[in-house]
């Protein structure tokens, strides 16, 4: 752990600091943003493949149930 004393320079009085700061700041700012949005991406991307697997889940029930009902009904002809 590093001791106040044993900073080099006092960033309060440092010409840079203000600036440092402020730019430190709004690169935090806007990582956070943009994680925000990665993260908002990547839950609408799941949720839209979600809702796609049950569509095709529907899908193949309907496939399935239309197969069963086709099968039933040519058995009946015989």
């Amino acid at each position: 752990m590093m001791k106040c004393g044993a900073l080099k320079f006092n960033p309060t009085t440092s010409k840079d600091y203000d600036e440092q700061f402020t730019k430190t700041l709004l690169e935090t700012i806007i990582e956070t943003r943009v994680q925000a949005e990665r993260d908002e991406k990547e839950e609408k991307d799941y949720k839209r493949k979600q809702e796609g697997l049950v569509l095709e889940l529907e899908r193949m029930k309907l496939s399935m149930t239309a197969t069963s009902t086709n099968t039933s009904a040519t058995a009946a002809e015989k």
